[in-house]
């Protein structure tokens, strides 16, 4: 049998003998309680790793922590739909082209160990075939049906888009179950991954046979007490919503307690439920992923009786292992920046201020050539390969093209760019697929290639990558100088808003040493809001550890973007006045890295999960304060 493998995976540190990583961050008592049979499950309608292409930020989220907690011996187990047909995009005349790429579960190392159905309102018995893959303590189940089709391929309040929601969460259910898996906690991973969570309700249901709404509130209470609910986005564009009519279809024919039926149908207003809200009440730990989005989510999320709910903060980690360029890992490791479980150490701050500047840069010229050299091998918006001079500076902006991500803004003045590229031997990689239904963002993509073809400096210093994926991101992240990033932070009125709940690109580029430029949104805004709460990150120094894009209007922030890259620029050269290269990206580093790393995230999690009557302060919170 052949494994598909995208890209190399670093070798898993060893770990002490007599010590487990829940010995090292005070649960040793969970030993007992998060076995290999009764496992944290997560339930996600994407994953992206080696073996399995996701669509984007969430996919790639839930692999790393499948990494993480494989790397820690953490018994989990990731349930997800096994999609038949995976999108391959290429430009043509500037236009986005999305290819189809079939599916062999067997060739992605998946095995196939069993068979079962759900229904709908005119289909019984539907056949799902379920997959398994274990990596140590990692157990990945798929769900298995070629009318799946590739994901997020319609709107996500379409009939196809339920019926992959309902395979994956009661398909799901019903596969745990044959292979004798109780689940110690379920974590929602979305709200669109909700049915897992409902199936178990209905399961619990028939076993006590419960008859009335006082049995069932309290049975949903119960269920809610192990179930965890993980919100990603606040933009409301990307709230699934439903019908009645439609779940009377799909969701309905797979529910046995009539109690339940009833219960679902209550949370109907005005003919419509959000997933988010049943994933509200079938949960009772809600956490955002970072600190921002969770005070955000906590003003804009109700419960189904209108009342306020409250969201916790646990903010994005990425696994170090499958991001940092080895020999950097290495150095942070030897030199006791982090420990041999990924967190930090009590004096990391004083370790990073004391790692040799000119091993940083000998490291990072190693990243450097290797992301130029894997370049070679891509295509730009041209079909040519990409090509990069040794001594240019790159600037890096790869996302999915969304509209309050903005990927056109870095071109809003294409004079001026070309100006300060041409000027600083700068080039720009730019990357990231525009969904296939989104037809604004696929115009906006050709738009944003032909200015770039319409200015001879940029046709030659902007570089689109063709079908970005893990392989060429890895390489990206560990070689860029710099990075753009760019949400939304002002409405069209220059409010203050928050759209970037919190992707994770900007933590694999700090911990790359690469120069943040980004708005003060998701993670980057958790220094500040920390610093409010009298949380002091650095001693004597204060927010922000990057150059921040500011301004009160979009004008303004276009001007800030622009200055910033100059300012970059002149960092990297060690040309600026207050902060020499290596000084400013440890500065960054000493900010962040308690924040960006995946064990880090993965112990707030169990501890948010299980929690212990002790531990009063956000798990973060307390992990900075130990760290300071």
């Amino acid at each position: 049998m052949v494994v598909v493998e995208r890209g190399e995976r670093t070798p898993h540190p060893e770990l002490p003998i007599n010590k487990t990583f829940l010995d090292a961050i005070g649960c040793p008592y969970l030993k007992e309680k998060i076995t290999h049979q009764t496992p944290i499950v997560q339930w996600t309608m994407e994953l992206y790793r080696h073996d399995i292409a996701g669509g984007g930020g969430l996919g790639i989220l839930a692999g790393d922590t499948s990494y993480t907690a494989e790397r820690l011996n953490i018994p989990m187990v990731f349930v997800t739909p096994l999609y038949p047909i995976e999108k391959l995009q290429r430009i043509e005349n500037f236009k986005q082209v999305l290819d189809s790429s079939k599916v062999v579960p067997e060739v992605r190392g998946f095995e196939r160990v069993n068979t079962v159905a759900i229904n709908t309102r005119v289909h019984k018995d539907i056949p799902l075939k379920v997959y398994k893959k274990q990596s140590g303590s990692v157990t990945i189940i798929g769900i298995h049906e070629l009318n799946l089709g590739e994901l997020y391929r319609d709107a996500n309040n379409d009939n196809h888009r339920l019926y992959q929601e309902v395979a994956e969460g009661f398909g799901g259910y019903k596969a745990l179950k044959e292979l004798g898996l109780n689940p110690s906690l379920n974590q929602i991973n979305e709200g669109a991954a909700v049915f897992g969570s409902l199936a178990y309700l209905d399961d619990l249901s028939q076993t006590r046979n419960v008859k009335n709404t006082e049995e069932m509130t309290s049975l949903v209470k119960e269920v809610g007490e192990k179930t965890g609910y993980t919100n990603h986005t606040l933009v409301q564009a990307a709230e699934a919503e439903f019908s009645l009519d439609q779940f009377e279809h799909f969701v309905m024919p797979n529910i046995q307690n009539e109690e339940v039926k009833n219960w679902i149908r209550g949370l109907f207003k005005n003919d419509k439920v959000k997933l988010s809200t049943l994933a509200l009440e079938l949960s009772s730990k809600r956490n955002g992923v970072s600190l921002l989005h969770a005070q955000e989510a906590s003003k804009q999320f109700v419960d189904s009786q209108g009342n306020k709910v409250e969201f916790r903060g646990i903010t994005n980690g990425i696994d170090l292992e499958r991001w940092v360029y080895p020999e950097l890992l290495d150095l942070y490791r030897n030199n006791g920046v982090i420990d041999e479980f990924g967190l930090m150490t009590p004096d990391y701050q004083e370790k990073i201020f004391s790692l040799p500047a000119e091993k940083l840069k000998e490291i990072k010229d190693k990243a450097r050539q290797q992301m130029r050299s894997r370049l070679l091998t891509m295509k730009d918006q041209y079909g040519l390969p990409i090509s990069i001079p040794e001594k240019a500076k790159v600037f890096g902006w790869a996302r999915r093209f969304a509209d309050y991500k903005r990927p056109r803004m870095l071109f809003e003045d294409p004079e001026r760019l070309s100006r300060i590229l041409e000027k600083e031997d700068g080039h720009v990689l730019i990357a990231g697929k525009a969904h296939d239904n989104d037809g604004h963002m696929k115009e906006e993509m050709t738009k944003l290639l032909k200015t770039i073809d319409s200015n001879p400096v940029l046709k030659s210093r902007v570089h689109y990558i063709q079908n970005y994926n893990e392989d060429v991101a890895k390489p990206l992240v560990r070689g860029v100088d710099a990075w753009l990033n760019t949400p939304t932070v002002l409405d069209k009125d220059g409010t203050k808003i928050s759209t970037e709940a919190d992707g994770t690109s900007k933590d694999k580029t700090t911990v790359g040493l690469a120069i943040e430029i980004s708005t003060n949104d998701g993670g980057m805004a958790d220094p500040e809001i920390l610093t409010e709460q009298g949380i002091s990150i650095i001693q004597n120094d204060a927010p922000p550890y990057y150059l921040e894009i500011k301004g009160d209007n979009y004008e303004q922030e276009v001007d800030s973007l622009y200055s910033n890259i100059e300012r970059a620029c002149s960092i990297i050269d060690n040309r600026d006045q207050k902060y020499p290269w290596d000084y400013f990206v440890k500065r960054q580093l000493a900010a962040y890295l308690p924040i960006i790393s995946g064990s880090r995230m993965l112990k707030d999690y169990i501890n948010f999960g299980f929690p212990k009557e002790e531990h009063k302060k956000e798990p973060q919170e307390v992990l900075l304060l130990q760290a300071a």
